[in-house]
């Protein structure tokens, strides 16, 4: 007599590797970035490369080790990690950074010039930040108030333009100087290179008025 048996069975496929990048982030470094360290998941996990901003890709060598002595372009970057199992069957990740060394460069407007002489306490300074990727912030340092400080702040500057602003109650003194400072979206800073001089001198000039002897008549 016949007996037919009913057997059931689970067929599940094969996934490729998973790729996770530790380092670097998606974000701005001040540094070279030169190490890319990464994990692989899988149960038969077989070689591991990579790829530089989309140039050519890396010698396949084990997934055990990270990759180092790496190259970061100035500005930014993205890089890609791949891995294959055992049916070579392939993962990837990737990240993209900003790489900025290079500091900004703060700089003065036109006025006021240097040496300048104010007679009212009201000053509008002129300044600016440039980078090459992006700025942050912007400030003006002076020394009226009895010490060098940043007296105004700009937290939204930007690239490469003028900030005009103006500073009012400044006492009477000789010899104040000021200064523009500013820093980058990676917080690489800059001071201007020099400081400009004023003088504000709000006491009116003295006038009197000498008598003259009169004519003597003999």
């Amino acid at each position: 007599f016949n007996q037919t048996e009913t057997r059931y069975i689970t067929l599940t496929q094969d996934q490729p590797p998973t790729v996770d990048i530790l380092y670097p982030q998606n974000t701005t470094y001040n540094v070279n970035v030169s190490q890319l360290n990464y994990t692989v998941t899988d149960e038969s996990v077989s070689l591991c490369w990579y790829s530089l901003n989309g140039g050519a890709n890396s010698t396949p060598s084990s997934c055990s080790v990270n990759f180092t002595n790496l190259i970061s372009n100035e500005g930014s970057n993205t890089w890609t990690v791949y891995a294959n199992d055992s049916l070579n069957q392939i993962g990837s990740a990737s990240v993209t950074f900003t790489k900025d060394t290079v500091n900004p460069l703060a700089s003065f407007g036109t006025n006021p010039v240097d040496n300048f002489n104010d007679s009212d306490g009201s000053i509008t300074f002129d300044l600016k930040v440039s980078d090459n990727v992006g700025v942050s912030f912007l400030r003006l340092y002076g020394n009226w108030s009895g010490s060098f400080v940043a007296n105004k702040t700009n937290s939204s500057p930007v690239n490469d333009t003028i900030w005009s602003v103006t500073v009012n109650g400044i006492p009477e003194g000789q010899g104040y100087v000021w200064a523009a400072w500013g820093n980058d979206t990676a917080n690489n800073q800059d001071f201007t290179d020099t400081n400009r001089t004023f003088t504000v001198d709000l006491t009116n000039p003295m006038t009197s008025v000498i008598n003259q002897p009169a004519n003597n008549t003999n």
